[in-house]
């Protein structure tokens, strides 16, 4: 597990180093998260199946007991 960190470890730092590249890729998945609903449409059944399972009524909190 020690070899793991180190390696993410190493990973972020030369990430960092490079901070205009972390801000392009962190707003561009702004951009597709703030579009998603504009491009699946208003459809309830299109918004039931993408919804995540604590957001839909009909099998949030029913499924859990």
């Amino acid at each position: 597990m020690s070899a793991f960190l180190a390696i993410v470890k190493r990973d972020l730092t030369l990430a960092l180093r490079r901070k205009n590249e972390v801000i392009t890729s962190v707003f561009f998945f702004v951009v597709v998260a703030a579009l998603f609903p504009l491009g699946i449409g208003p459809e309830m059944n299109t918004l039931r199946l993408v919804a995540p399972r604590e957001a839909r009524p009909d099998i949030g909190l029913k499924a859990q007991k």
